[in-house]
């Protein structure tokens, strides 16, 4: 990175202004801090106080930045002047980011720092993929839940690309991990075709984003004699599924609250920012419904807030007096440890002619 500045422009007569020994120091991609020396003269008061915006070791962007200066007389009279002084930059080296913790072995859930070398944009992944600038911009420290892989670079404001660099984290965790439970039993929601869902939202800040989870607890009852299949699991914002945890008949219900848990079969789901975890009704009536069980404590709130989701008519509505009664557990880490079975068709045996 190197300087350069132009020369000035003085209003006021009598008045002579010279900048002089320019210097830079703190240099880096987006500007440098620059000091200078300006001085003023009279040519009948010899020299005057100067006063300049920005002052002398502010710091100053790449490109022209204009640095006003101003005398005054004994007499009251004040000339100003303006030096354009212009920062440019040369920068070739890419930036680097580092992880703390680095990747290794774990026995609980990490939280991901990640920092560059200088001011840059780092993008990551989480999912084996290679990032790129259409990738997660970092922002916070990424939680890591269970084993996988991140991948990070960064990009300088000089726009300037890094090296994508890969840490692997391995999370040996003993398991159930109940990632999150809420199970103070307050009162219950209604679920019928005009109130077809109730949900907890996950914002992306939560603690669950990256969380991986294969069961989901609800506290249900039936109210009159609803009819019709209820879906327990993960929903879009138009209300489709997006990942269904189970079914549950709304006539098999019982009439007092039951916790009933829903499982997937084998596979883990990761949770993402904007899923709706919770359940969706749409038959029955304001009479004959299911009621979702919900839990107004403070002390133990969903995500750090007491607040969920419901689905009336044709909108999300967001409620703030209370969470639902939820318990989003993981009972394994994915990995198939189950060696494979071969048969043979047919098996040995004697046989009177040749076998395939």
């Amino acid at each position: 990175m190197f300087l350069a500045f132009a020369g000035q422009s003085a209003f006021g007569t009598g008045f002579d202004f010279v900048l002089s020994n320019v210097q830079f120091s703190g240099t880096n991609s987006t500007g440098a801090f620059v000091t200078f020396d300006v001085t003023a003269s009279h040519d009948v008061e010899g020299m005057l106080t100067t006063t300049c915006s920005p002052e002398s070791g502010s710091f100053l962007p790449v490109g022209e930045s204009v640095v006003s200066c101003s005398a005054t007389d004994l007499e009251g009279n004040t000339a100003t002047a303006e030096f354009t002084i212009m920062v440019l930059t040369t920068d070739t080296t890419p930036p680097t980011v580092t992880a703390s913790p680095p990747g290794g072995t774990y026995s609980s859930q990490q939280s991901v720092t990640l920092s560059a070398d200088e001011p840059a944009t780092i993008y990551y992944t989480t999912d084996g993929s290679t990032p790129t600038t259409s990738s997660p911009v970092y922002s916070s420290p990424i939680p890591i839940s269970s084993t996988r892989t991140l991948q990070f670079f960064a990009q300088d404001f000089a726009g300037i690309t890094g090296s994508v660099v890969t840490e692997s984290y391995v999370i040996i965790q003993e398991f159930p991990v109940i990632h999150m439970s809420d199970t103070t039993a307050t009162f219950g929601l209604n679920l019928f075709s005009s109130r077809q869902a109730h949900a907890e939202l996950v914002t992306p800040s939560s603690q669950l984003v990256g969380d991986r989870i294969d069961r989901m607890t609800l506290s249900l009852k039936r109210v009159g004699s609803p009819t019709g299949m209820a879906e327990v699991g993960i929903f879009n914002p138009d209300l489709s599924v997006k990942k269904l945890f189970g079914t549950v008949d709304a006539a098999s219900l019982a009439t007092s609250y039951v916790d009933l848990t829903f499982a997937l079969p084998s596979e883990l789901y990761d949770i993402e920012a904007g899923d709706r975890i919770g359940i969706k009704y749409a038959g029955g009536d304001s009479s004959n419904l299911i009621a979702v069980m919900t839990d107004q404590d403070p002390a133990d709130p969903f995500d750090g807030t007491n607040s969920y989701h419901q689905y009336y008519t044709t909108q999300w509505i967001s409620f703030t007096n209370g969470d639902m009664y939820m318990v989003l557990t993981q009972t394994h880490d994915g990995v198939d440890t189950t060696p494979p079975t071969v048969t043979a068709s047919p098996p040995g045996g004697t046989y009177s002619s040749q076998q395939s």
